[in-house]
């Protein structure tokens, strides 16, 4: 049966309600917030999140603050309590160790419908990554930004395929590739998140993200050099496209808006494309003829002439009875709309 504490359901969407607020919310009656989403398991999740926190902590208060006037007279049996309501308000009973938390949030990522199986894997490689390097039982709370340091600086020096080795994160020799930094880089802001959410989910006492701070700095590929002399000549000797005509300038973009066509087709219209189908003055835009190209080959088609475009077109016929009507330089873009 669903978990409904403290949630009740008006006009298909999910309410905060609780009876008799704590003191020191300053609420008098009941306390009934909206939470604007008709999923209940969304619900419940805001609760967990946001709602119980704030009652178990106000029961808590009073409960410290009794156990610790008791303190002197049982000293040893109130310190247990303490220790065990300490525990039950950081929500673990045992310490969290680096593989149960990273099984835990991979668990908590996977129902949230936000991540795909590939970002899941990347999350659980990265989680295994530092859980052979750091120990899987290592303590959330002891590890600190000198062990993430020392992390990094492994795998920076481990071999690609250290993982399916029996010897473990042994360094490379001097013919073998090493992991990349970009790879490492990818490891750490996964560990980075994995820590922030332990902090944000109140699983850890600390505040502090011993992730914070530790990058990889960016390094240039082994095999970049220089340009030969030969190289930069060759580069300069490149002809110049020829620049694009006024008259191309001024009315590309004006036939683009008034025949959907893009720019490499509009360049190449000639004088000829101008054809008339059922008393209707058209374009003909093809590529059967000569070097012209189109998008696909289902490009080819008929456009009607807007009104808009006559007299613009007329000018063009009279200056170009054959050939291209637009001298728009190189442009051999046909995928590139205006």
């Amino acid at each position: 049966m669903a978990d409904k504490r403290y949630l009740q359901k008006r006009d298909n969407c999910w309410c905060v309600r609780v009876p008799s607020p704590p003191r020191f919310w300053q609420v008098s009656g009941e306390f009934v917030r909206t939470l604007r989403t008709p999923d209940l398991k969304t619900a419940q999740r805001l609760r967990n999140k946001y709602v119980l926190p704030l009652l178990a902590e106000t029961a808590a208060a009073d409960m410290l603050a009794t156990l610790q006037r008791l303190q002197g007279g049982v000293r040893e049996s109130v310190s247990g309590q303490l220790s065990e309501l300490r525990r039950g308000l950081s929500g673990r009973d045992t310490r969290l160790t680096l593989r149960e938390a990273g099984e835990q949030f991979v668990k908590y990522l996977s129902p949230s419908g936000g991540y795909s199986p590939s970002a899941l894997h990347k999350y659980a490689a990265s989680i295994d990554v530092a859980c052979r390097i750091l120990d899987a039982d290592a303590d959330l709370e002891a590890l600190s930004k000198a062990d993430v340091v020392r992390l990094r600086d492994t795998l920076l020096s481990t071999p690609v395929a250290w993982q399916q080795r029996r010897d473990g994160a042994v360094p490379a020799g001097p013919d073998e590739r090493t992991v990349s930094a970009r790879s490492v880089g990818h490891h750490l802001m996964n560990l980075r998140r994995l820590f922030k959410w332990c902090i944000d989910e109140g699983r850890l006492e600390r505040k502090d993200n011993p992730c914070d701070g530790v990058a990889v700095a960016r390094m240039a590929p082994k095999t970049r050099r220089a340009p030969t002399v030969a190289e930069v000549d060759a580069l300069v000797a490149l002809p110049k496209a020829r620049p694009i005509d006024a008259d191309a300038w001024r009315l590309m973009p004006l036939f683009a808006r008034h025949t959907g066509a893009r720019a490499g087709e509009i360049a190449q219209l000639r004088a000829e494309d101008v054809v008339v189908e059922q008393g209707i003055r058209c374009f003909r835009i093809t590529a059967r003829e000569g070097d012209r190209r189109l998008e696909t080959v289902s490009s080819e088609r008929l456009v009607p002439v807007a009104s808009k475009l006559q007299p613009h077109l007329d000018e063009l016929l009279a200056k170009q009875p054959a050939g291209t009507l637009l001298d728009a330089g190189d442009w051999k873009a046909t995928s590139c709309p205006i």
